[in-house]
This record gives C-alpha cells, structure tokens and sequence, in this order.
C-alpha cells in the first residue's frame, strides 16, 4: 500500500512539475476548418507516462499515438496489432526524450543564421510552452491541437493539429507557422520519423535518369544498395553503411520503409505551402536505424503572415519480402501515385 502512495506522489509530483509550462483547454468546437464529424464530443486528458512525463494518448479502433507534452515529440504510434513502430528512448533527467516523430519550424538550411543570433537550434526548438487540447469525434477519431510561441530570435507562434484515423492507422500532422514579429530566420518545418530495424527504404525516382539520391552528410551510399524499381528506388539497408541523402526528383514528397511486419511511409497531404517539401533519408546500418524526412523550403515569413503544411505517416500490415520492384510499385500505390513510371 505504501509502495501504490509513493508511486501515485510521484506521476503528480510529475505532472506538477509541467504546470508552468503546460495549459490545458477542451474546446467547445473544433479549431480551424475542421469537418462537423471532427466536432469535439469528449476530451482527452493528458497523463502520465511511466510517472515521468506529461502526455496525451490519442486512440482510435485502428491506431494509438502517444505526444510528449514537454517537447512536442510523438514518442509511440502504435497500430492496432499492439507494436510501436517508433524507434527512440525515454526522457532522462533534465532531457526530453529523442527519436519518435519530431518536428523542427526551421529546417536545417535557417540553422547557421539561427546560431548567429545566439540560439541553439534544439533547444530552442523543444523549449516547453504548450497549450494543449485534445478531444474525440463522434466518428471515433482522436484529435489534438498543440500551440506555442518562440520568442526572440524565431518570433513564430506554432500551431500543430493531430488527426488519428478510426480506420486506418494514420496519424495527420498540420503545422502552422505565424510570425509574429521581424526576424531574419527563415521558417519552414521539417517532420523526421525514426525507425527500428528497417529491411528497405523506398524513395520516388526517375527509373530513366541516374542515381535516385544525393549525398547530405557522409559518404554517398554504394550504388549496389539501390534497385530500380518503375517511378521509386529501393535501398536495401544491409548492404550500406552510414549515409544522409536526399531525393532528386522533385515535387514527389513521400518515402516508404519496409519493417518486419509493416509498410510504413510519409508522405507531404494537400495542404501544404508550395513547393512541395523535399524528401530526405538518414540510415545506420550498425545501428539498426533510419529517419526519414519531409523539409519545406524555408522562407522569410513577415509580421502577421502564416503558412501551413500537410503531412501524414501511415502504416499497414506487411510480411516482407516482395522483390524490389513489386515493393517499388506496392509503395506507389499506398501513397496515391499511378502505377505507371513518373514521366
């Protein structure tokens, strides 16, 4: 009994310790232009996970997905069959936690003047300041609004709406960035997702033309780890090393990953300030890992102006091992393109 005392004093010693930093609302209608069926009938309150950390848990039929409140960070997005299909670890002392879904309002290109205007990206970027608000629809989808402001030297309020489908394990991420004050960092968010022990890595291509990616960082990823497939490549995890790449077709925003036992891919949705965001991979072989990527161009907001982005990550269940062309066109197809080769 005792044990159970100390236990419950401690998740709200927790969620205490995030009352400064985190306000909670329930809304009376949705925000934004949200659809009537998206029309709030509960709310979901945030708890806590592990008794460390202050989060909402948003689940549906098809999907749970669990937000950190301290950091903004989706830490599980779990399909009905009960697997995380994140890769990351636990906040630590003082630390939020890493890996997960994250989300910067400034892609790495604005970094450099970021950190001339004495600012450390990370931390800058995780900062607490949350307003949250989470309810479920009268059709069984869960939702979530997250606002903050960054001050001096991003001036930019943040605003982030969750959709988790009730019938398919989808996650919609909307970002909307308004700058509320003259500054010289230019915004745009870019949206990683990391994986555990991806088997193949599925990027758009043009079959006709020569390598599929660019080198980022590292050195560029053999040529004998990719396989042409009609309109996407197929980058085979185990025979690479270390590499950071990108796409070089544009205006095909989406990439895909083969897990033990998922389809797994990202894709930018339809409401996304143009040009459409640039598509981009890191990958450790030694490590068991990769982050897949989505970066908007950033651009030079003035006082008062906002633009918004559209991004989905979606799963489905899979037995791996489709040859890499069938993969190649399974992908295409669950990300809404033709079958047909990308002219």
């Amino acid at each position: 009994m005792a044990g159970r005392d100390r236990r419950r004093r401690r998740r709200r010693s927790a969620a205490a310790s995030l009352g400064a930093a985190l306000v909670w609302a329930f809304p009376t209608t949705a925000p934004g232009s949200a659809a009537a069926d998206d029309l709030p009938v509960a709310p979901i309150v945030p708890v806590t996970n592990d008794g460390m950390r202050v989060c909402l848990r948003l689940a549906t039929a098809s999907a749970t997905v669990e937000v950190d409140l301290g950091s903004g960070r989706v830490t599980a997005f779990t399909p009905a069959d009960g697997t995380n299909v994140l890769a990351g670890g636990p906040a630590e002392a003082g630390r939020p936690p890493f890996g997960g879904l994250w989300i910067w309002p400034a892609p790495e290109e604005s970094w450099p003047v970021l950190r001339r205007e004495g600012a450390a990206p990370e931390r800058a970027f995780e900062s607490a300041g949350w307003t949250a608000t989470a309810w479920r629809t009268r059709h069984g989808a869960a939702m979530a609004r997250l606002t903050r402001s960054l001050g001096a030297p991003l001036h930019v309020t943040e605003t982030r709406r969750l959709r988790v489908s009730p019938y398919a394990a989808t996650l919609t991420v909307v970002v909307r960035l308004e700058r509320t004050a003259a500054s010289s960092i230019p915004l745009g968010p870019a949206l990683a997702v990391r994986l555990a022990t991806p088997t193949r890595l599925v990027l758009p291509a043009d079959d006709r033309a020569g390598p599929p990616a660019r080198p980022i960082s590292f050195d560029p990823p053999p040529r004998f780890a990719w396989t042409m497939g009609a309109g996407a490549a197929v980058y085979r995890l185990a025979l690479g090393g270390e590499h950071r790449f990108e796409s070089v077709v544009p205006a095909r925003p989406w990439l895909a990953a083969e897990l033990a036992r998922h389809l797994f891919w990202l894709r930018a949705g339809a409401v996304s300030s143009a040009p459409p965001p640039r598509v981009r991979a890191y990958v450790h072989r030694a490590a068991g890992c990769a982050e897949l990527e989505l970066a908007a161009d950033p651009a030079p907001l003035s006082p008062g102006a906002a633009a918004e982005w559209e991004f989905a990550v979606e799963c489905v269940p899979y037995v791996a091992g489709l040859e890499a062309g069938e993969l190649a066109v399974r992908a295409r197809l669950l990300v809404g393109e033709k079958e047909a080769a990308a002219p």
